[in-house]
């Protein structure tokens, strides 16, 4: 069951006003009319057109608090420099969010999911950096080629098996590790891209008019504005960075290196 719906089921047997309201029916139903099985249902249906808008405002409500009890959490893992980095975009994101005002906006750029998106792959790739640290290359380089020389130097068929072996292995954590090197690279290049466009959003939001719109479309209309470019732009690398974080998270979890399956 997704778990907005168990959230949704969860509050609407816990609610009191839920239950007030059921109550209230039910007994009038009871007293005053035999007709009590008609009125029960119809009383059900009132209670749940009335829970449906408390739910929302309930359900997000929650949602905000867990996001921010996961932002705190996530936040303490991260070094004073990554802590001024994150804390420079969340103040972007901050000055988007009070700018663009109008509910529709929240529905078409979550800035919260973004804030916890951009801690996760910071944090994701100082662990690729540290993993990629490891085993410097020229002590893996090193390790080949003497392994190389001591294939050719054995005679006994089952110790060049086991160097054999050995040697393959290392060629491949080796080639891992110039893999997640450049992952690293490209994720550096990918958050700062994120950030500047949360940037060119922010001053697009504080240069024009545009919170006093429903939609994107409506306020790209307004001179000068060109916010479902800023906002594609930022979904795109979003979407770029999200499986690029993907890709390093494998190669973090490949078995080939010892290190790089540390979560």
């Amino acid at each position: 069951m997704p778990s907005d719906l168990k959230e949704k089921y969860s509050i609407l047997l816990k609610d009191p006003y839920l239950w007030m309201i059921r109550g209230v029916i039910g007994l009038a139903g009871v007293l005053y009319t035999p007709w009590m099985f008609a009125v029960l249902p119809i009383g059900e249906v009132l209670s749940l057109t009335w829970f449906d808008e408390l739910f929302k405002d309930k359900v997000e409500q929650q949602r905000e608090k867990s996001l921010e009890r996961e932002k705190e959490k996530l936040l303490k893992l991260l070094s004073e420099k990554d802590k001024k980095w994150y804390g420079r975009v969340a103040l972007y994101i901050e000055q988007v969010k009070k700018h663009l005002t109008h509910p529709a906006y929240r529905q078409q750029v979550d800035f919260d999911e973004l804030s916890l998106a951009f801690i996760k792959k910071l944090i994701l790739l100082r662990k690729a950096e540290a993993a990629e640290r490891y085993m410097p290359e020229e002590t893996m380089i090193h390790e080949i080629a003497e392994l190389e020389k001591a294939l050719k130097r054995e005679t006994n068929t089952k110790v060049q098996a086991a160097l054999a072996e050995r040697l393959a292995l290392q060629k491949q954590r080796l080639e891992l590790k110039n893999r997640v090197g450049a992952k690293i690279r490209e994720m550096e290049v990918q958050l700062k891209l994120i950030e500047d466009q949360i940037l060119h959003l922010r001053d697009q939001a504080i240069s024009s008019h545009i919170q006093d719109e429903a939609d994107l479309e409506a306020g790209s209309r307004l001179p000068g504005s060109d916010l479902i470019e800023r906002v594609t732009d930022l979904s795109r690398q979003l979407q770029i960075s999200s499986e690029l974080a993907e890709e390093m998270q494998a190669m973090l979890e490949d078995p080939s290196h010892p290190q790089f399956m540390k979560k």
